[in-house]
């Protein structure tokens, strides 16, 4: 029985601190969301959102989180996948983490996941339009 104040985690309350052995939480909000090319192994979806300013760049999109400890003045929306771990190297191809077109960090999202997350790591071009809460191709 629980104290008083306190109370056992739900199974989504736990699962979002623990995605499960082999599995991962990632946060999505360009070409990864569902409907577009979503990671193949993904298995479950929340609409969620992220501090942080997402900027169109014409053919994809490039978020820069808020500096933790910062307030959050923009939010990104996109989506909170499950995926298997073994997914996330062919995803760092996809977003040419390599060559330092964007990076993967930690984040906390808004409805408490705790997700990996592609940011885009170079300066951003004259042309990028935004900050933006949605992100649409084309």
């Amino acid at each position: 029985m629980a104290a008083a104040g306190w109370h056992e985690p739900s199974g989504l309350e736990q699962s979002r601190l623990d995605a499960g052995t082999g599995r991962c939480w990632l946060f999505v909000y360009g070409l990864l969301k569902p409907g577009l090319r979503p990671p193949r192994t993904f298995s479950l979806a929340f609409p969620d959102r992220v501090a942080g300013h997402l900027y169109d760049l014409g053919p994809y999109p490039a978020l820069v989180l808020t500096p933790p400890g910062q307030p959050a003045e923009c939010r990104a929306d996109g989506f909170t996948l499950l995926i298997a771990e073994e997914e996330l190297t062919e995803l760092d191809e996809f977003e040419d983490v390599a060559d330092g077109l964007y990076r993967r960090l930690s984040v906390m999202t808004e409805l408490g996941f705790r997700a990996w997350v592609y940011e885009y790591a170079r300066r951003l071009p004259s042309t990028a339009r935004g900050p933006l809460s949605v992100w649409h191709p084309g």
